[in-house]
This record gives structure tokens, sequence and C-alpha cells, in this order.
């Protein structure tokens, strides 16, 4: 049996997630590809472990709720809650959508479901969703955003699980910032919200639109932070 530390795989299972990672950067990186092909694919593979085989779709012998199931791998045959929203811009939104829809699928999977591996997945899909994003970006399952085109990201920032980013407007987080489990921030076009260096967010705490926290400020679990 190879030699194996808690929580951090070594030898061939750790050589398999690095290449998996390299390859999602690569194709990325690649303008050439069309993000919703590689989505698609890549999804899959992820929640069927085989090869992709789309022509199942027209395989009337197929079920039809798994072959509704494949289709939903394509961000193209998917609609999500923000589209068409009055607050949304379509084309930076359109630009988006097929990272936003993989990262919220790649979250409710067997893989999504191993820090080890997640937590630098989401490094690697942030900058291409969000306006800006520092060093050693940190982020556990289950963020919930809106826009993301309007989210800047500092260097050194934990997000914890299951914390909603509602960017109706500017959200501003500063470096060394830490956002803990559950709470929810939001902004909007009458007031841009930001977060100062060093604040900590309590879980399940809340920060209303157009709220400015003052670097260093800790907001108390379950607290209220208005502007």
């Amino acid at each position: 049996m190879s030699e194996q530390r808690v929580g951090r795989p070594v030898g061939l299972i750790e050589t398999i997630f690095e290449d998996f990672l390299a390859r999602v950067e690569e194709k990325l990186a690649d303008s050439r590809l069309d993000r919703n092909e590689i989505v698609r694919d890549l999804l899959y593979e992820l929640y069927l472990a085989e090869a992709p085989n789309f022509q199942r779709l027209g395989d009337y012998t197929f079920p039809i709720a798994a072959r509704a199931v494949i289709a939903c791998f394509d961000p193209r045959n998917v609609t999500l809650e923000a589209e068409g929203g009055p607050d949304v811009d379509p084309q930076k939104y359109a630009e988006r959508k097929p990272l936003i829809w993989f990262w919220q699928m790649f979250d409710g999977s067997p893989l999504g479901l191993n820090a080890h591996v997640g937590q630098r997945l989401r490094r690697i899909l942030a900058p291409y969703i969000f306006a800006r994003v520092g060093a050693n970006f940190v982020c556990h399952r289950g963020l919930r955003w809106r826009c993301g085109y309007q989210i800047s990201i500092g260097e050194n920032v934990t997000i914890e699980n299951d914390v909603t980013l509602d960017d109706r407007g500017a959200l501003e987080i500063g470096d060394d910032v830490h956002i803990e489990s559950g709470a929810h921030i939001a902004a909007s076009a009458a007031g841009a919200t930001s977060l100062g260096r060093g604040v900590r967010i309590g879980a399940r705490a809340i920060v209303l639109a157009g709220a400015r926290i003052p670097e260093g400020t800790t907001i108390p679990p379950s607290g209220i932070a208005g502007p």
C-alpha cells in the first residue's frame, strides 16, 4: 500500500489530481477553444465517469431523464437565475456563464467535495469570473454570487462554505479578509460595498448594500452591518 498522509494524497492519486487541474487550466487559457464545450465535456466526465458520448441525446431507447441530465452538462442548454435580470450586463455575463455553471456543478460533484482539489480548482476559475483576484485566494464550497464581474478580491482572502456575494453593484473585498460560513454580503447600483483590509465577517452575518467596513473590523456571527 502506498504511503498516504491524512487528507493529502500522494503517489499516483496526487499525480491524477495534478494532471486534471493542469488540463483544465490549459484548456481555459486556450482562446481557440469554446468554453461551453470544455465545460460540457468536463461535466460529462465528472458525473458519469466515462468518455463523453453525446450521441445518447438522440437515442430514444436511452432513459429520457438521463438524456435531460446529459443536455444540462452544456451551459448553452441551461438558464441561470441571474440571466435576463435588469441589473445584469448580458455580454459580460455571457462571457462568464460557462465557468459559473461549471463552478456550481463542480461543487456538487464527488471531486468537488474533495477540498484538496476543490480549493485549487476554484482558484483557477476565479480570475475568469471575477473582476480581480489577488494571490492566495482560498474558497470553500457553496459560494454564490449574482454577476461575478462586479466583485474584486484582494490578496490572502478566505471565503468559507455557503457564502453569498450579492453583487448587484460593485463589491470590493480587501486584502487579508476572512468571510465565515453562511455570511451574506450585498451591494447594489445605488450602494457599492467594501470590506477593508483584515476585516472578518462572522458566520451567518449580513453586510447590507452600501456598507463600508473599516480596516480590521470584525462583524460577529449573525451580526448585521449597514451603511
